[in-house]
């Protein structure tokens, strides 16, 4: 079987994003022969959670699947969304383990995708545990699993690699929306990278409103950040070349638009 080439975009910030994916997926995933698509939209709706509109629109884009993170429930209308395309943090709840990971079929073979939450953003369950238990009962026969861990701390996302180092194929982290220069294979068959940046405003903050936010750290007025309203977007990611007959990862690289 051909290798599979699976494209993970870094937290999609607000509807200009999303507008910028809309007009250029298809081209990226032609550009770099792309057969799967995982995209974190826990910042799509003015940069605090996702709604079902803004959903099925990465959907109709050409993403096959959303992950999210520590603002999946800042906007109410994520319970409208029931689709398994929508993965949530597996240990952000005892409730909704179950929406923390999901099997998808591509080519012929199995894609596991879990989402995991970091320690210091609010999940209510272990991160290394709880994937850790969901892994040891898979099936043997699914060789393709992805992690996408969105956490703050860069010592927790590379531990959680080192611990899954035999398990799966690769663990990329989101959440800190700047791109990091550590891609990389691991340990000969892991892909990993600290953080794959994001899809978003270019003139901004991480996303953010860079006027106020100069205002908000200036005056320490503890106020939250807001959307920045400028149109011109890049997008960040990270392609994963892998080994469907051993989930082995074969080729990484980034990429910036």
């Amino acid at each position: 079987m051909k290798p599979i080439c699976i494209l993970a975009l870094g937290d999609i910030v607000g509807e200009q994003a999303i507008e910028m994916l809309e007009n250029n997926l298809k081209e990226i995933k032609e550009k770099y022969s792309v057969d799967f698509v995982i995209a974190n939209g826990e910042n799509a709706c003015k940069a605090r959670g996702i709604t079902k509109k803004l959903f099925y629109r990465l959907i109709d884009s050409g993403i096959d699947v959303v992950t999210m993170g520590n603002h999946t429930y800042s906007n109410p209308d994520i319970y409208e969304i029931d689709d398994k395309r929508l993965i949530i943090p597996l240990n952000g709840h005892r409730k909704t383990k179950e929406k923390g990971y999901e099997i998808f079929e591509c080519k012929g073979s199995q894609i596991f995708v879990a989402n995991l939450l970091g320690k210091n953003l609010g999940g209510e369950l272990n991160a290394f545990k709880e994937i850790r238990e969901v892994l040891h009962h898979l099936k043997e026969d699914i060789k393709i699993k992805v992690i996408d861990f969105h956490a703050e701390c860069c010592n927790e996302k590379m531990a959680l690699a080192y611990m899954l180092r035999n398990d799966v194929s690769m663990v990329y982290g989101t959440h800190t929306h700047v791109q990091t220069n550590d891609a990389k294979i691991l340990y000969h068959r892991l892909g990993y990278i600290t953080d794959i940046g994001m899809c978003g405003p270019i003139r901004s903050a991480i996303g953010y409103d860079l006027d106020f936010e100069v205002k908000r750290w200036l005056e320490d007025n503890g106020q939250d950040s807001i959307l920045s309203d400028d149109s011109n977007c890049q997008i960040n990611g990270i392609i994963f070349k892998v080994d469907p007959n051993t989930g082995n990862t074969l080729n990484v690289h980034t990429i910036v638009i």
